[in-house]
Formats: C-alpha cells, sequence, structure tokens
C-alpha cells in the first residue's frame, strides 16, 4: 500500500506523522483510519513527576507520602507505566528485566501512597476483562479525572479519541487554569486499522472503501473511535467542538454529579497541534499485554517478588517469539 498511502500524504490528504509510526522499514502495509491521543494533564509540576520512571522514584523518595495519581488499582498502575515507557524497555519484543521489575516495584510505590479498595474492585469485576480482550479500556483511561476538580497535586491521565473525551478535562481547566496538558512521550494509538490482502481479487473495491472511510464525511464524526487521520476533519473539529450545544452529565458513586459542555475551539486547537506532533506508534501486542497483567496480578496477590514476576513475563515473551 506504500504508492498509494505516500500519494495521500504527498496531496495533503492525511497526517504525515500517523503514516510515518506506522510503517515497517519504511513501508506501508495498513492504514489507520483514526488515533488517539494518551495526555498527562494538570499543573507542570505535577505532570514532571511521570517524566520517566527514574522521577517517579525520586519524588516518592523525597516525598513518601506523595501522591501521584488519582485513584486506581495497582494493575492499573502497572499497565499505564508499561504503555508509557514501552519504547524504552523493549527492543523487538524482547524486555528489559530490569526495567520490568521497575515498573512493578514504581507502581506498588505509588498504590501504596494510595490505595483505592473501590477501584481494586472495578478492576476484578469489570476493567480487568476490558482491557484482556483489547475492548474498551487503554492503558491511559481516565484515571484522576473528576478528582482534579478539588485535587492540584496529582496528574491526570486521559486517552483523547474525539472531542466529548476531552470535555471533561478542559471543563477541569477551567476551575484550574494553571493546569496543562501534554502528550505522553509523543505517543498516539493507531485505530480501525486498514489493510489490503495481497491475494484479494478485489482490491479496487478494498481501496473504494478506504477511501469512503477516509472521506471526510465519516471522518468528521464524533465516534468516540479516534482523532480523524484525515487533515481537513481534524483542523475542522476546533470549531465543530465550539459551535456544539452539547451538554455531558457525569457522577461517581459517593461524589458530586458534574456537568459541562463541548470544549472551546481554543482548547480543542491544543489537542490538534498536539495529534501533528504525535509520531510514536504504540501498539501492544495481545499476547504480550495479557501476559504483562498476569505477572502484575501474581505480583499484586504477593504470590511471587516483583524480580519473579519479571523473569516470568521474560521467559514466555522469549517463548512467544521462538513459536
Amino acid at each position: 500500500m506504500t504508492d498509494d498511502v505516500q500519494q495521500l500524504v504527498s496531496d495533503g490528504t492525511i497526517l504525515e506523522n500517523v503514516v510515518k509510526g506506522t510503517a515497517v522499514d519504511g513501508k506501508n502495509y495498513e492504514l489507520p483510519a483514526a488515533f488517539s491521543l494518551p495526555v498527562y494533564y494538570g499543573t507542570q509540576e505535577t505532570i514532571k513527576r511521570l517524566d520517566t520512571l527514574e522521577s517517579i522514584t525520586q519524588y516518592m523518595e523525597e516525598n513518601p507520602n506523595g501522591r501521584v495519581l488519582g485513584a486506581a488499582s495497582l494493575q492499573q498502575v502497572a499497565y499505564l507505566l508499561f504503555a508509557a515507557n514501552y519504547q524504552d524497555i523493549q527492543e523487538n519484543g524482547v524486555f528489559s528485566q530490569e526495567a520490568l521489575v521497575r515498573i512493578l516495584e514504581t507502581a506498588k510505590v505509588i498504590w501504596d501512597a494510595n490505595p483505592s479498595e473501590a477501584m481494586e474492585e472495578a478492576w476484578n469485576t469489570g476493567f480487568s476483562s476490558q482491557v484482556t480482550s483489547g475492548k474498551g479500556m487503554s492503558a491511559f483511561a481516565s484515571i484522576g479525572m473528576d478528582e482534579l476538580y478539588d485535587d492540584t497535586d496529582i496528574t491526570g491521565v486521559n486517552d483523547i479519541n474525539g472531542i466529548s473525551s476531552m470535555a471533561m478535562m478542559f471543563d477541569i481547566f477551567t476551575k484550574h487554569p494553571e493546569m496543562t496538558a501534554e502528550n505522553v512521550n509523543n505517543m498516539y494509538t493507531p485505530a480501525n486499522r486498514m489493510g489490503i490482502n495481497s491475494s484479494s481479487s478485489q482490491k479496487e473495491l478494498a481501496k473504494d472503501f478506504m477511501e469512503t472511510v477516509l472521506s471526510d464525511e465519516i471522518q468528521v464524526g464524533d465516534y468516540l473511535e479516534g482523532l480523524p487521520v484525515r487533515v481537513e476533519s481534524l483542523e475542522k473539529l476546533p470549531q465543530i467542538s465550539d459551535a456544539s450545544d452539547m451538554t455531558i452529565s457525569t457522577s461517581y458513586d459517593g461524589g458530586p454529579s458534574r456537568d459541562y459542555g463541548m470544549p472551546s475551539a481554543d482548547q480543542v486547537q491544543q489537542i490538534v497541534d498536539m495529534a501533528k506532533q504525535a509520531d510514536t506508534s504504540l501498539l501492544i501486542d495481545r499476547t504480550v499485554r495479557n501476559t504483562f497483567l498476569e505477572c502484575v496480578e501474581n505480583y499484586a496477590g504477593g504470590d511471587v517478588s516483583a524480580q519473579e514476576a519479571a523473569q516470568d513475563m521474560s521467559d514466555k515473551m522469549e517463548l512467544y517469539l521462538a513459536e
């Protein structure tokens, strides 16, 4: 698909940064129709704590009772750190055992400083199955969120996949204008990935379908499946949001109800600008993801040490790659 995809890039139809991030050895075998954008948000001071595993460790050592994130399960925290640092902890599927140990131990320190039995229950009764199935919940799915209305000393986490997915975050910013959002390590997650089987007898029909999916009519829809890969459609989002009169209402068990509208054009433009710069594709193989989460579960249950869990992960990945 390289020639066709490059033509779409050269004529300005689709985002070059997304295409480059999904290429393999300079060749395009697939094309995402959309992508999500993981962000940290809060004050610059709180976001900086999450720069690296080392910066988190340093902050927690200096502030033993300090909180880095909002309420989350231990597994959620570990999965977040795994995804956020994914490019640095593995190469061609071979994981650094030392890095895995650090992720597990750092996640435990973060969770110990802000344990949440409610989120542990939520993980065990629903979140876990959503993550392992690969449907409906990413590593960056809404950690903190509502808490940041009243707590400016933690960092929120959000996976932006449409206008409405950023609405609460920007509503929080209206109360705390000192807060900002930053793309996590220049990453994006491809969504609705399309490709054409080389043995297909209907290649032209497949191309027609892809053209329809990439059309402005389809791309501008806020389906919460991802931001548009089409440049024209992405650039329309600020005005679409600004013109919307939709109101969102949210409430959490034991917490207040919130009502807020869509973000302003200027706010959405911040996300559009980030989206045009994100060039690191985050694709975690389902087997890799589920193997890691299984190791975290064993570690969280106290059955094994961080070193033993990391060794188990490394052994299973070595076997997986060999197969």
